[in-house]
């Protein structure tokens, strides 16, 4: 599924992660400054091996489109006016660990 994002460098860890992750680039461009890149990404969901290696969650609908991917489950959480879970509970989809893979530099 191909997304669109931005790369925010985490001083706590010393890593980049993927956010304001969007099916639409101009939903990116919302969110960030006019000189912050934007990259192209593949998402999809992880298989039972990969899901140790990822911190990325994201949200399944019953249509099958994957929402609100965030690299930590709190993130995640507050999406919902309830909590995901309670989101899950209701059958409106499930939470999911999910594989980001960046394609290219879009700008």
């Amino acid at each position: 599924m191909l997304k669109y994002c931005t790369k925010r460098f985490r001083e706590q860890d010393g890593n980049f992660y993927y956010m304001h992750i969007f099916g639409h680039i101009k939903s990116v461009e919302v969110c960030i400054a006019k000189s912050e890149p934007i990259y192209k990404i593949d998402v999809r969901e992880a298989i039972e091996s990969e899901k140790k290696n990822t911190s990325y969650y994201g949200f399944l609908d019953n249509a099958g489109n994957i929402d609100n991917i965030y690299p930590t489950f709190g993130l995640l959480d507050i999406c919902y006016a309830y909590g995901v879970k309670a989101e899950e509970k209701t059958g409106r989809g499930k939470i999911i660990k999910v594989i980001i893979t960046e394609l290219s530099q879009e700008r």
